[in-house]
């Protein structure tokens, strides 16, 4: 499920990081990283290409839902928003990048 967002007017104000919910994981082992932080918030990192799979919050954790396709034991240790449909109210539909269209 890897896919390009551009970030862009997908969600214009956006975080543009990730939110960490697991910031016990080993990956985040001596970085001071808190539950809540924003990963890559500073450099925009966000808005590349990126993996999805649907998750819900249990909690106040994400957890892969079963049709999701994930591995067993697979944590999520950050999400990032995506989208999509392009979010604007003063862009003219055939100007956008994204749109209900893209989203079918």
């Amino acid at each position: 499920r890897g896919v390009y967002a551009g970030w862009g007017g997908c969600a214009p104000r956006g975080v543009r990081g990730f939110p960490v919910y697991r910031p016990e994981h080993w990956a985040f082992a001596g970085t001071g990283i808190y539950y809540g932080d924003l990963l890559g918030a500073d450099s925009h990192v966000y808005g590349y290409e990126v993996d999805g799979l649907d998750f819900e919050i249990r909690g106040g954790l994400p957890y892969p839902t079963e049709q999701s396709g994930a591995p067993d034991g697979l944590q999520v240790l950050a999400v990032g928003m995506a989208s999509q449909v392009e979010e604007s109210a003063d862009i003219p539909i055939e100007d956008q990048f994204l749109t209900d269209e893209d989203g079918r």
